[in-house]
């Protein structure tokens, strides 16, 4: 195999990619925790040297200021279960009681970190970790993301009746779609019936209402 030239920001996408790969294949959740925890902690760090705002475990030391012992155990809280996963050298006969639901948080905001620092890339995988967790939410907070998204992905979502696996293969297809037009790319290629779809989703098809919103 060749070797493969990489900045920190690759690995951290690569890592993502594989958790939620995973995640949706209802793979190992260690493995899952394990690799978005990684990609967390590096997207975090990208970001400091960039400007970029603390991810979320790096706004929750913030509040500790100087108080290193209160940032200490803060920060071992967070981190026990990647610490339980990766190291056994002081706790060798130590066990845990993992709650897979922890995963999802640092996926998520570490997936939010990425965009930021790679200026908005759309990976098809990252966006539908995302679509996923808001389709699975009751709340309506970002109306307009929650519009988008139920717009596009609701089909497959219902469709999947809580398959995850089953979601991920079939709203595949529709995030690929996008990524040709996000990314500018391909965009002859595009399926007509999917730019149809994508206008109703952001209340712009011309063929029901006009662009202010009024029926035509």
């Amino acid at each position: 195999m060749p070797t493969i030239h990489l900045t920190k920001l690759d690995a951290a996408k690569r890592q993502l990619v594989a958790a939620v790969e995973l995640y949706f294949r209802d793979g190992d959740p260690v493995s899952v925790h394990t690799l978005g925890w990684s990609a967390y902690t590096s997207l975090g760090d990208l970001g400091k040297h960039r400007g970029v705002p603390p991810n979320f475990f790096q706004h929750f030391l913030a509040f500790c200021g100087n108080d290193k012992e209160k940032r200490k155990k803060l920060a071992l809280m967070f981190r026990h279960a990647r610490n339980f996963f990766e190291h056994a050298k002081d706790d060798s006969d130590a066990t845990l009681d993992f709650d897979p639901i922890l995963s999802v948080g640092t996926i998520s905001d570490a997936i939010l970190h990425y965009e930021i620092l790679s200026n908005n890339e759309f990976v098809p995988s990252l966006f539908l970790f995302t679509s996923w967790n808001f389709l699975n939410q009751t709340d309506k907070h970002e109306p307009h993301l929650r519009r988008f998204i139920e717009g596009v992905f609701r089909g497959a979502f219902v469709a999947a009746q809580g398959n995850r696996a089953k979601y991920y293969a079939d709203a595949m297809p529709l995030a690929l779609e996008l990524e040709k037009i996000f990314s500018q790319k391909d965009l002859s290629t595009v399926d007509p019936k999917f730019i149809g779809t994508l206008l109703d989703a952001v209340g712009l098809n011309p063929s029901k209402q006009t662009l202010l919103g009024g029926k035509s």
